[in-house]
Formats: C-alpha cells, structure tokens, sequence
C-alpha cells in the first residue's frame, strides 16, 4: 500500500508538471490512467474504485471546465474492470493474462478518451478534437500506459529489506 501511495504522488506531479513535455500534435497524455489499471486489475475491487476517484478528482482540480468528467469516467472504468476481472482473470493462462493486458490497455484508453470527447462536445464544443486526433492520442496514451505498467510490476515484485542494505 505504502508503494501506491508513493507512486501515485509520483504520477500525479509527473502528470501536472511534465505530461505536457510529452504530448504529441498538442495533446496531453493522461498517465494516470495506466496506474489506475494496474492497481485495479491487480489488488482489490475497492481498491481500485478508491484510486479511481482519488485520481479522477485531481485531474479534475487542473481541468475546472470539465470537473467531473475525469472522476467519473476513472470510478467507471475501476468498477468495468473489476467485474470483467473476477470473471475472466482466474481462468486464463500466464501468457494469455499478457494478451488480456495489452487489450485491456488499448480498450480502456480508446473508452476513456472517445466518453471524454462525446461528453466535451455535448458539453462544449470548442474542447472537442477531431477523430483522428483522438486515435493518434489513445495510441500514444496506450503506449505510454504500457510503459508504466511495466514500471508498476516491477515495483510491485520489487522485494526490498533493511537487511540486505546491513
């Protein structure tokens, strides 16, 4: 819990202060979205609904226009998660679980920013993006995404004692 904790700090200062350095054709990659799925698809149900909302609500607080919209589609996507995850994770296989994954990935960002997109132009208009913007977004979001939850695992699986620093 105390690795969560530390890395979502870490992602969400990431988030606010360099994300933009790494936006491509003037767009921001959402890299907490990547930390909400694998705390998701790897601890509890509650687990993740908890960082969904915590997480949506401080990528709200940096877009007043559209408040909400990052926590409720955050909550949305923990919840979708968990439930196809109780029921599918148990049954498949290790290299199955990585093809699992790697969808996931691709399906949340693509749901993630096409809600986003049909809510800002129902919403307002001027905040929309052309569709293949949009496309181009959900691919470099989804490739960044992989890159952090390769991070994450590592973390994750990363067994450190005092002991072995004596």
């Amino acid at each position: 819990m105390v690795r969560l904790v530390f890395f979502s700090i870490f992602m969400i200062y990431f988030q606010y202060f360099y994300s933009s350095n790494l936006g491509l054709f003037n767009t921001v990659p959402n890299l907490l979205l990547p930390v909400l799925i694998y705390y998701t698809l790897t601890k509890s149900n509650v687990t993740g609904l908890i960082l969904g909302f915590l997480l949506g609500i401080l990528l709200d607080i940096n877009n007043p226009g559209a408040f909400g919209i990052s926590t409720l589609l955050f909550v949305l996507i923990a919840f979708l998660l968990g439930e196809i995850k109780s029921k599918i994770n148990p049954r498949l296989n290790r290299g199955e679980q990585k093809v699992f994954l790697l969808l996931f990935v691709l399906f949340v960002n693509l749901f993630y920013f096409f809600i986003r997109e049909i809510i800002f132009l129902i919403s307002n208009a001027s905040l929309a993006m052309p569709i293949l913007r949009i496309l181009g977004l959900v691919l470099y979001n989804s490739f960044y995404s992989l890159i952090v939850i390769v991070i994450l695992f590592f973390i994750d699986n990363l067994k450190i004692s005092l002991k072995s620093f004596q």
